[in-house]
């Protein structure tokens, strides 16, 4: 794993030299600590620079290092990630006639795009990846990302030049004038982070997952390379989707156990870790090490499952208790994640991938379970609100029901009847923050209050183009939302800080397109989440195991915030933002409340602790 940072310049506005690529390329640090190198171009029609941070995982020799150019001189590339599948397509290319001179993934992807073309590339390629290739024939750049966006990609671009990094600090070097994004600011308050193709700055964006964007001297063009289709269903009953499912987790666990140094596994003792490092303690060449985390609070504690499991996997397992005195730690993690970034669960995930880094340096994690198998509550209600929507009540039968309910009530069944794009929005995407009403009192601003509710209409009304139920569109809309702006974020950066590699095998074309096509009462049977997960490993676990309540990757904030962490929290929020308005009565009352024990307020605090010090940060 890597980081990428670069420019190219069409007009030669500005001066490219090794300083500056050194220099955009300095955030990237964390993330290929092994490697660093530079490669700077120039003809008579563009001018770039390509730096290139490097985690060495696969060809640990110096042939592997980057930026790469191909044999023929034609190509210069970027990359970070990993390609799952390079092997199998290296024979494939060797075979028509490509010719290498590394053992690298990274030369896999320059032959690719220069025998197949991207199109033909990006369709071949399984595994996580953001990266830059430059054709100095035809002038033009092309930046990719994988397609459920594990490795960010950030990029600007003006009339003169473009530039692109994994790390969106990579900019503050630049000649750009930013400005927060109201959209982006709007969704954080609500959600904890930022959305899927925008960054808080308005001048800088995301590459999304799934596209690729071509940019030359005159044009610049976007591509969706890949998605996915809940139209088309398979007949299929539930022992033949339990066994197929079953095949492709261990596929994918066996492709991505793929390594040229030690691999790990982390384990919270939940369904989706629990399965992952059941099959990787199968396929791996030596016993398997699994790494827990828990704390002395019990009702946050998983360590007594994730033991259970490691005995049953006969694993060599490692495990830490959290117990944080002070933030400094933690001020650390914020900073690196670059743009504000307040899911909380990156803590217990900086600190367990930090001590299992002292074991191995890639290690394999359940991200994408809950998403691919229906895992979250919300889930229960996208069920309930199909079946309504089952009974095809007439229009006429709608407005009987108003004499039958309250006003809100009634509208909300109007609402889902009619697959109402609002109403699924604000149902389903509980807020984890601030709500609407919430984020007008704090910011006095109502563009900022509305984006969430726009941005959740928009991505129900998107994912009806692919489903033809409420179920499936939710699972369509979970993947596009949370899992990439969230957990995905949480998992890279918590990840990367402590240069290791954290592979998801939940995460593979296969088994997605698989599960897509499969009738949703079949991922929801007898109302269980997770039912085909849990029939897998209910031959191997107890029920009482199995069944038990959901318990989530969290910590207790709420007790950390009025007592460990109280002075630095009440420091920073009584700082005076320089960027965003916020009402300091309101945050005055949201701290007093909770130190009072009226109300839980530790999430919203979070967040603007997050936000402030980022603010801070900011030049």
């Amino acid at each position: 794993m890597c980081g990428i940072a670069g420019i190219v310049d069409f007009k030669k506005s500005i001066e490219i030299t090794p300083e500056l690529i050194e220099e955009i390329s300095s955030p990237n640090r964390y993330r290929g600590p092994d490697n660093y190198g530079v490669h700077i171009d120039s003809s008579t029609d563009f001018t770039l620079g390509f730096g290139h941070n490097r985690l060495s995982i696969i060809d640990l020799s110096e042939k592997a290092s980057q930026p790469m150019v191909s044999k023929n001189g034609r190509y210069i590339i970027s990359f970070n990630g990993e390609i799952y599948n390079f092997k199998e397509l290296r024979k494939k290319l060797i075979h028509e006639g490509a010719k290498f001179f590394s053992k690298s993934d990274t030369e896999v992807i320059l032959n690719a795009v220069d025998f197949w073309g991207i199109d033909h590339c990006l369709d071949n390629i399984e595994g996580m990846f953001a990266f830059a290739i430059f054709d100095r024939e035809k002038k033009k750049l092309i930046i990719a990302r994988d397609r459920f966006g594990e490795k960010p990609l950030y990029y600007f671009k003006s009339d003169k030049f473009i530039s692109f990094s994994s790390d969106i600090r990579s900019f503050n070097f630049l000649p750009i004038k930013k400005t927060i994004n109201n959209y982006a600011l709007g969704y954080y308050f609500s959600e904890m982070s930022t959305p899927i193709n925008h960054s808080i700055w308005n001048e800088i964006e995301k590459v999304p997952p799934a596209n690729y964007i071509t940019i030359t001297k005159d044009e610049c063009t976007i591509k969706k390379y890949w998605l996915l289709d809940y139209r088309q269903k398979l007949n299929l009953n539930s022992d033949e989707v339990i066994k197929n499912v079953n095949f492709l987790i261990s596929n994918s666990v066996g492709k991505q156990l793929t390594s040229d140094v030690e691999v790990g596994c982390l384990l919270s003792g939940g369904i989706d870790s629990t399965l992952i490092s059941f099959h990787a303690s199968k396929l791996y060449d030596k016993k398997i090490k699994t790494f827990s985390v828990g704390f002395k609070d019990q009702k946050f504690n998983e360590l007594p499952y994730a033991k259970v499991v490691s005995e049953k996997i006969n694993s060599d397992h490692h495990e830490i208790i959290m117990d944080l005195k002070s933030l400094d730690t933690v001020r650390i993690l914020l900073e690196e994640y670059g743009e504000p970034f307040a899911d909380v669960s990156s803590i217990p995930t900086f600190f367990i991938t930090k001590f299992a880094a002292n074991y191995v340096k890639v290690i394999l994690g359940g991200d994408g379970g809950d998403e691919l198998f229906a895992g979250y509550n919300t889930y229960h209600q996208a069920f309930r609100m199909q079946q309504w929507k089952n009974f095809k009540i007439s229009h006429t039968v709608i407005k009987i029901l108003y004499h039958f309910f309250s006003f809100a009530k009634f509208k909300y069944l109007q609402g889902v009847i009619t697959e109402n794009n609002s109403t699924l929005g604000s149902s389903l995407f509980r807020n984890i923050g601030f709500n609407k009403n919430e984020i007008y009192r704090l910011t006095n601003n109502s563009d900022i209050s509305i984006m969430m509710d726009a941005e959740h209409s928009k991505l129900i009304k998107e994912s009806k183009n692919f489903t033809n139920n409420i179920f499936d569109t939710i699972l369509y809309s979970s993947i596009k939302s949370r899992l990439v702006n969230d957990y995905l974020v949480k998992s890279d950066r918590a990840s990367m800080l402590n240069s290791i590699e954290l592979r998801s095998p939940f995460l593979d074309r296969e088994l997605h397109e698989l599960v897509s096509k499969l009738d949703y009462k079949l991922l929801f049977s007898n109302k269980e989440r997770k039912f085909v997960t849990k029939k897998i490993l209910n031959q191997h676990f107890s029920k009482k195991f199995i069944k038990r309540k959901k318990q989530g990757f969290e910590m207790p904030i709420a007790e950390f915030i009025r007592n460990n962490w109280k002075k630095d929290i009440k420091e920073v929020l009584h700082s005076k933002n320089h960027l965003i308005y916020l009402n300091e009565n309101y945050i005055k009352n949201l701290l007093e409340n909770h130190f009072n024990k009226k109300q839980d307020n530790s999430k919203k605090i979070w967040n603007l602790y997050v936000l402030n010090l980022w603010s801070l940060k900011q030049k």
